[in-house]
């Protein structure tokens, strides 16, 4: 039941992302094929895991992911229509720049999960439960915090959105106190849940044998290239000041492809059913 009305869900957002986006002029590899290879790469893994091993939560972390990208390539697409190319007669505007402000911290949020509970959905003790609680509950602390100042950036003030649809009031730094405290520690925070997720497998290698050892080469494999894709966005957006903005969106697309590897890398055929 929950698989074809994903499979539904995932075909009818994948349609209106791409003619959303198109119609907003977003048709280059960065912005449309960038998103739709990512999206659909996380997809076909998560509904493999899903359909063999439905308790698995990292199928079903994997699917949360696709649509929550293809869903923000639509609100990014809508909010250019929008705000930027004269179509502001287009209902529920300015709720789709305050949804678009949330999908990259959900995104970012789902891969570590993803790595940790790699690859049974398992965690092996009641610590790291509570430790992957504490992630989540101050990821939404965070959601909270972007919710907020999304919604005061578009109540009673004119909307204004930059090239990619994002919210133009949401790209300066910082400014109050509580909001530099906060995002140190949401950098702090998704560091240190990747070095607890990167910690775990390494030593789950060093124990394991066999068909278990070969499952975490492969996801050490994918995670490298991911970690190669991430770091290559976040470089190019730091030079975004200084360098043709078009030709770092055209690296970013290009080079944040290399995030699919990670999913791809979860979709080991030897995981062993639950």
């Amino acid at each position: 039941m929950w698989l074809p009305c994903s499979a539904a869900l995932m075909l009818a957002l994948t349609a209106a992302a791409v003619a959303v986006m198109v119609a907003a002029g977003q048709t280059s590899f960065a912005n449309l094929w960038g998103t739709v290879v990512l999206a659909l790469g996380c997809a076909a893994v998560g509904f493999a895991i899903a359909r063999r091993q439905p308790a698995n939560p990292i199928g079903w972390l994997l699917l949360g992911f696709a649509v929550i990208d293809l869903a923000g390539g639509f609100t990014s697409g809508y909010a250019l229509l929008c705000y930027r190319l004269g179509h502001s007669g287009l209902p529920l505007g300015r709720a789709a720049v305050v949804v678009e402000a949330l999908f990259g911290t959900l995104t970012t949020v789902i891969l570590p999960l993803v790595v940790l509970l790699f690859p049974d959905g398992r965690l092996p003790s009641r610590r790291w439960r509570w430790a992957i609680g504490a992630f989540v509950v101050f990821a939404g602390v965070v959601l909270a915090g972007q919710f907020a100042q999304a919604m005061s950036a578009v109540i009673g003030h004119p909307v204004q959105v930059d090239g990619s649809g994002s919210l133009v009031a949401l790209n300066n730094p910082p400014r109050g106190p509580w909001e530099m405290a906060l995002n140190g520690l949401a950098i702090f925070a998704y560091l240190l849940v990747w070095l607890m997720a990167a910690g775990r497998q390494v030593a789950a290698w060093r124990k394991a044998d066999g068909v278990r050892r070969q499952q975490l080469k492969w996801l050490m494999s994918g995670a490298c290239l991911a970690g190669i894709g991430l770091a290559g966005i976040i470089t190019a957006d730091s030079l975004s000041g200084v360098a043709n903005h078009a030709t770092v969106n055209t690296f970013d697309g290009v080079i944040g492809t290399l995030i699919v590897a990670l999913p791809i890398s979860t979709g080991d055929p030897e995981i062993p059913a639950l």
